[in-house]
Order: C-alpha cells, then structure tokens, then sequence
C-alpha cells in the first residue's frame, strides 16, 4: 500500500481592507479571509491613515504596517490566530504612541506618560531603562564622531546605566 502526501500551500495576500471593526485579506486562490480587528490592538488603534499604509511582505505571506510596526501572516490569520502581543508590550506602545502625537504639547505627553506608568510601576522601570540606553547611546555616536571613543569594561557601562535609571526615577 503506498501513501502519498499532499502539499497544501498557503495562499498569498494580494490585498488588504481594514475598516473600523474589520481586516479583509484577498487571497491569491480567490478566498477572502475577514476577522475582526479587535483581534489586532495596534491595528483597532491606528488611524485611517495608518491603517491604509500597508505593504506585502514576503511575496505576500505577510502584511507590515510600518507606521505602527504590526506584522500579520496569512497563515496566522487563516488559523485564526489573533495578536500574540503581550498587554505589558502593547500598554508600552501606546504610551510611547502617545507622546509622540504632535497634537499634544510636550508637557501634556508627559502627564499621560506619568499616569500610565503609576499605574503600572514594572512597565515604568522598562521605559526609564530604554531612556537610559538611548541617552548612552547618543553619547556613545557623539563621542565616535569626535573621535574621543574609549572602551569601557561591561561592568562601569551597567552601573552607570542603573544610575541613570535611577536618577530618572526620582526626576
């Protein structure tokens, strides 16, 4: 008796239709496969505008929106599988979303940010710590661009880090 195996491929993206309360992908076998798109936070929280700047990424086996960074696979959403993406990580988001809109003044971002992160004091050392690396970053770029570089052991890095995360806990 001999058995044979059947290759089933997953069929490809070739458009892609985000209303306000569904995502609508058009496949390349003719199906259109539709979920809600409460099963997509960032994608239920972006703007029409962003919703509509999408491209096709692997040939089609995926969608990116690059303006608010959401990757969705074919074959994710063919098992309906919605986000995988943690609250922490999704709460993280949307605050740094937040400070970033230009409607707001600098100080009221600053606010929202504050009220999100008292209430949630692990997500605020999280964002304190990403500060603390992307000013050390910079200072690192500004010292290779003057030349003034110098290695400095593992151990004098983390500690000035810590305080660093520190110092603007206490700002």
């Amino acid at each position: 008796m001999s058995i044979s195996a059947i290759e089933i491929g997953v069929p490809l993206a070739q458009t892609v239709t985000v209303t306000d309360d569904t995502l609508r992908v058009d496949l390349s076998d003719g199906r259109s496969i539709s979920v809600p798109l409460g099963w997509f936070p960032r994608l239920q929280h972006a703007s029409p505008t962003e919703r509509k700047h999408w491209r096709l990424i692997g040939k089609g086996t995926g969608i990116h929106w690059e303006d608010i960074d959401e990757d969705i696979s074919v074959e994710g959403l063919l098992a309906g599988r919605p986000s995988g993406e943690s609250q922490p990580s999704f709460k993280y988001w949307l605050a740094a979303r937040s400070s970033r809109r230009p409607k707001r003044s600098n100080g009221q971002a600053k606010s929202a940010r504050r009220r999100i992160l008292m209430k949630d004091p692990y997500e605020a050392w999280h964002i304190r710590a990403e500060q603390a690396w992307l000013a050390e970053i910079e200072r690192r770029i500004t010292e290779l661009d003057s030349g003034t570089v110098q290695s400095i052991p593992w151990e004098q890095l983390r500690a000035r880090l810590y305080g660093s995360i520190k110092s603007r806990s206490q700002a």
